[in-house]
């Protein structure tokens, strides 16, 4: 992982085979000395453009859908980590939405049940993996819709 200490460093894009890449954290700290530099409506063009570029098959497209601190910096600050997703953006939103509802649900249900036995373990992935095949479902019906 490197640290992001200067806005004018150019992103490390995921290529094929063994490399380097940013992560989530990467691409958060960058966009902060963007907004530095530039305020916040340059940096998140800039931001926008350049997440846009990453390959379809890259590891840091990931952090828009897996990673819950990365969604929640990037809908703060009206990022756009979608842009390159087409048609498949709702779904890809709908399916992050739903894992977050499920690690919450999951975490809410789980905790509750974990004092009386191990039994709470399974609720919370069970209930996490139902959560999340609703949302599958729904983001199924918006692609659809789309068409």
């Amino acid at each position: 992982m490197a640290v992001i200490t200067t806005w004018d460093i150019a992103p490390d894009y995921d290529a094929w085979g063994s490399d380097t890449w940013w992560g989530c954290t990467e691409w958060m700290q960058w966009h902060g000395q963007l907004k530095k530099k530039f305020g916040a409506e340059k940096a998140k063009m800039i931001w926008d453009y350049a997440f846009a570029k990453s390959g379809n098959f890259s590891g840091n497209l990931d952090c828009r859908t897996t990673n819950k601190v990365f969604r929640e910096y990037v809908r703060k600050e009206g990022l756009n980590p979608y842009q390159n997703a087409g048609v498949f953006a709702p779904i890809l939103n709908i399916v992050g939405g739903g894992l977050e509802l499920g690690e919450s649900a999951g975490d809410v249900v789980g905790g509750a049940a974990e004092g009386v036995s191990d039994i709470g373990k399974y609720i919370k992935y069970g209930l996490g993996v139902a959560v999340l095949g609703v949302a599958v479902l729904y983001g199924i019906k918006a692609y659809k819709l789309l068409k």
